[in-house]
């Protein structure tokens, strides 16, 4: 395995044993665009703004909900390299 190989890896458990903290931090901030966007749109009558913020809010959640024990390739991926 050459240099660059074991950086990756290494990289890729990192981002691993980050996650489980990580992904409170993505809810928090998706609850946030969320609460903003609907501020936004109810307050302050901006509307494009108020969506624009409800949706990137709703998508951060959905990232965090979808990979919540962490990313299926990145897991695979370092399955794999562990049984080797």
């Amino acid at each position: 395995m050459d240099e660059s190989e074991k950086r990756a890896l290494e990289r890729l458990r990192r981002i691993d044993r980050q996650w489980p903290a990580f992904k409170w931090v993505l809810i928090s901030l998706g609850f946030l665009n969320v609460f903003n966007g609907l501020s936004s749109y109810l307050r302050h009558d901006d509307h494009a703004v108020g969506l624009l913020y409800g949706l990137i809010g709703f998508a951060v959640i959905a990232i965090a909900i979808r990979d919540w024990h962490g990313n299926a390739s990145r897991r695979l991926l370092l399955h794999m390299y562990k049984d080797q």
